[in-house]
């Protein structure tokens, strides 16, 4: 018998078709890109624009980059890690096979030894880690 913690397994398989179309539509006539650059300059402008300024490859350089991806990405694993760190944890009870060396002649050296184990957390821990917001 064995008690164990569970957990919720969200699936998200690999969709190689969308990956290659977003990555083949990474153009400088994005509608994307285009939205951004007026709202970056406040100005309407003709698109996709026949000549780009330092500023308007910038903001391109900016909006195509793969960092700001991972950086939205690590943000939600932190969201993700704060969450479980302001959570109790888990009692536990771990049941295993143990050889004893001293079983008398005919007895089965065999048993089934089991540990519980009860996090204690005293006063204020998780308080004074700056996870809880008391």
């Amino acid at each position: 018998m064995s008690l164990t913690g569970s957990i919720q397994f969200q699936d998200r398989p690999l969709k190689a078709d969308e990956s290659v179309f977003r990555i083949e539509t990474r153009t400088l006539s994005s509608e994307g890109l285009r939205e951004l650059i007026e709202s970056a300059t406040g100005q309407k402008t003709d698109w996709p624009s026949k000549s780009w300024d330092v500023d308007c490859l910038t903001l391109a350089a900016w909006y195509f980059h793969f960092d700001l991806a991972l950086a939205h990405a690590q943000v939600g694993t932190a969201d993700a890690a704060t969450i479980t760190a302001v959570q109790r944890p888990n009692p536990s009870i771990t049941m295993l096979p143990t050889w004893v060396n001293s079983a008398a002649t005919g007895i089965n050296p065999w048993i089934i030894a089991s540990a519980l184990k009860i996090p204690i957390e005293f006063g204020g821990t998780r308080a004074s880690l700056g996870f809880l917001d008391l």
